[in-house]
């Protein structure tokens, strides 16, 4: 068992980027967990299974073990552009595109890459707010997420998401960093059975249908009318 340890606290956001790329100094692959996730136990060998068939698949650039109930039932898996790192698992000759400081960042801006990318000015506004935020630092000292996500999408890459939840974020609360909100759907999700041998999608394709479902739920959670609503509900059954 190899171990890495700060000297100095680097926050949520430096510590598991360095950290990351210390584990792809010593192996070609690996799985990772956030600390207040729990996997199902056939996470690890759905992990496996796909880092050897896409090991040499450069399009591929993850594996997550999220699922919010999107995809394909007909498979095992589909292909989606959105990195959920919960628990994920990767290759070095993906994490190597990743660049903490995004210092490509104002450029590709500057081109309307994004927009033609997302080709939906609502999804373009989060993202490029997000991005901003990795950038100039705002957002620096806690999240190495959207930098991975950037990466990604850098190199029109997608990854792959399971047609069942095998992870399920335990830390939802006041006291969270980033997952705050403890009423959220996404909180201790329940996990789904995966059954093998896995039934593989025949082509790389993206599951269009599935990532709008996605950026869809995330802009509705994030509205002003939503988190009012949130707000309402929470007071009311706290009077109940």
């Amino acid at each position: 068992v190899l171990k890495n340890y700060s000297d100095v606290n680097l926050g949520c956001g430096k510590r598991p980027a360095t950290g990351i790329s210390w584990v792809f100094e010593q192996v070609e692959e690996a799985i990772i967990l956030e600390d207040d996730c729990l996997p199902h136990p056939t996470f690890f060998q759905f992990c496996e299974e796909l880092l050897e068939k896409y090991r040499d698949k450069p399009q591929v650039m993850g594996i997550c073990g999220s699922n919010y109930k999107m995809g394909n039932p007909s498979y095992s898996y589909y292909f989606s552009r959105y990195f959920i790192c919960w628990g994920w698992a990767t290759w070095r000759r993906a994490w190597c595109h990743f660049d903490y400081e995004m210092k490509r960042w104002p450029e590709i801006l500057e081109t309307g890459w994004l927009d033609e990318f997302l080709q939906d000015r609502r999804v373009v506004k989060d993202w490029t707010i997000k991005f901003n935020q990795a950038y100039y630092g705002s957002s620096s000292s806690y999240a190495w997420s959207y930098q991975l996500q950037f990466a990604c999408w850098q190199q029109n890459a997608l990854v792959v998401r399971p047609n069942g939840n095998l992870v399920s974020n335990l830390g939802f609360g006041a006291e969270a960093t980033h997952t705050t909100d403890s009423s959220s759907s996404y909180a201790v999700l329940p996990f789904d059975l995966i059954s093998f041998p896995l039934k593989h999608p025949q082509t790389i394709v993206r599951d269009v249908k599935a990532d709008n479902l996605i950026h869809n739920d995330w802009l509705r959670q994030k509205s002003r009318i939503y988190r009012a609503y949130k707000k309402v509900k929470k007071i009311l059954s706290n009077k109940l």
